[in-house]
C-alpha cells in the first residue's frame, strides 16, 4: 500500500543520512475491524475517516524514532508516532480558540474561509480525538466541527490555540513523513512559526522542508498536496526528480 511504502521509503532516507543513528521502527500488527466498530461505538456518533481506518487495517498506531550522533552523544531528534486506536481519546476543547492568521490581500482558499466560519461559530459543537500522545509542544487532533464524520487534522499549541494543518488524515501522515517528525514541526502552521533549535535540525538533515516552511503554512499545504509523492525521497517533490 502507499502508507507501507512511504514508512519503508523514510527509513532508508534515514539510514542514509549522515549523522542519523538508531533508527528504530517499531512494528504494530493490523487493528480489527472490531476493535474500529468500538471506538465508534464509545465515541458515537463520531465516526473515524475512511483513509484512516484503511491505515489502521495496515497498522494499528506508528513509531519511528531516530537520533543525531554529535559530539560522541545521541540525541532524540524525530518521533513519528501515531496512536493506536485504543489510546485515541477525546481531548477536552471546551475553550476553542482559533488562530487569526490574515491573508492580506491574497486571494481566500478554502482554510481561510473555514477559519472565518469557525470564528463565526464557536459555538457549534465541536469534538477533537488525540492521534499522537508523543506530541511535544501541544496536542494533535482529529478535529470534527459542525459534523459527526470528515474530520480535518489541527494543532493545539501551548497557547492553547488550535492551527489547521491537515484536510485529512492521508494529508497529515505525508506531512509528518515529510518532516521526518522532527520535534516541534507542527509550530510551522502556527502563527509563531518554527523555533530556531527546530530550523537548526531542519536545515541539518532536510532543508529543503525547512525552505518550504519558512514560506508559510499555506506554501506547505499546496506543496504536500500538489507535488508530493509517496514514494519518493521524502526530503524531495516531484519537480526536483
Amino acid at each position: 500500500s502507499d502508507f507501507e511504502n512511504t514508512v519503508q521509503t523514510v527509513l532508508k532516507y534515514l539510514e542514509s543520512c549522515g549523522g542519523v543513528t538508531s533508527v528504530q521502527h517499531t512494528e504494530r500488527p493490523p487493528a480489527t475491524q472490531s476493535s474500529i466498530d468500538l471506538w465508534e461505538s464509545k465515541n458515537s456518533p463520531y465516526v473515524l475517516p475512511d483513509d484512516y481506518k484503511s491505515y489502521l487495517l495496515l497498522s494499528n498506531g506508528l513509531l519511528i524514532r531516530w537520533m543525531i550522533e554529535m559530539n560522541d552523544e545521541k540525541l532524540p531528534i524525530g518521533c513519528m508516532q501515531l496512536n493506536p486506536i485504543k489510546k485515541v481519546k477525546r481531548i477536552n476543547v471546551t475553550k476553542f480558540s482559533l488562530n487569526d492568521r490574515d491573508s492580506g490581500d491574497q486571494e481566500s482558499s478554502d482554510e481561510d474561509e473555514y477559519l472565518a466560519e469557525s470564528k463565526q461559530a464557536l459555538g457549534s459543537k465541536i469534538a477533537a480525538f488525540d492521534i499522537d500522545s508523543s506530541c511535544r509542544g501541544g496536542r494533535i487532533g482529529l478535529l470534527y466541527r459542525g459534523s459527526t464524520k470528515n474530520p480535518q487534522i489541527w494543532f493545539q499549541a501551548l497557547s492553547c490555540k488550535w492551527f489547521f494543518v491537515a484536510e485529512n488524515f492521508t494529508n497529515y501522515f505525508r506531512l509528518m513523513i515529510m518532516h521526518l517528525g522532527i520535534s516541534y514541526w507542527w509550530y510551522a502552521f502556527t502563527d509563531m512559526g518554527l523555533d530556531p533549535v527546530t530550523k537548526q535540525w531542519l536545515r541539518l538533515v532536510i532543508p529543503e522542508r525547512l525552505e518550504v516552511d519558512k514560506l508559510g503554512s499555506k506554501k506547505v499545504l499546496e506543496d504536500v498536496q500538489d507535488n508530493y509523492d509517496f514514494n519518493d525521497d521524502p526530503s524531495r517533490t516531484k519537480e526536483e526528480w
